[in-house]
């Protein structure tokens, strides 16, 4: 399957998993992007192409990610994942 196929898969999961594991999710996801963050800035821009998508797809998934969390799970940890979007976003320029 392809990266995108993946990660819809990964998708669809999230519209039925249980609140703990979107509470797992939103804390993988959060360090995920601060670790992106943080990498850029020490290796920049060459950073992003050690990934097999393109950043408008990295992007992507995320929001997607944040959207169905923000839906799904009422918990104050949704903030701190549209905080660190909105960073992510700043950095992918």
């Amino acid at each position: 399957a392809t990266w995108k196929e993946r990660k819809s898969k990964y998708l669809q999961g999230l519209e039925h998993d249980s609140v703990e594991a979107l509470m797992v999710c939103a804390a993988d996801k959060i360090h995920n992007i601060q670790s992106m963050i943080d990498d850029h800035a020490v290796q920049g821009d060459s950073f992003w192409e050690k990934f097999n998508a393109p950043n408008d797809e990295k992007l992507w998934f995320y929001i997607e990610v944040n959207r169905i969390l923000g839906e799904r799970l009422k918990n104050p940890i949704t903030k701190l994942l549209n905080e660190k979007m909105e960073e992510f976003k700043e950095v992918l320029g």
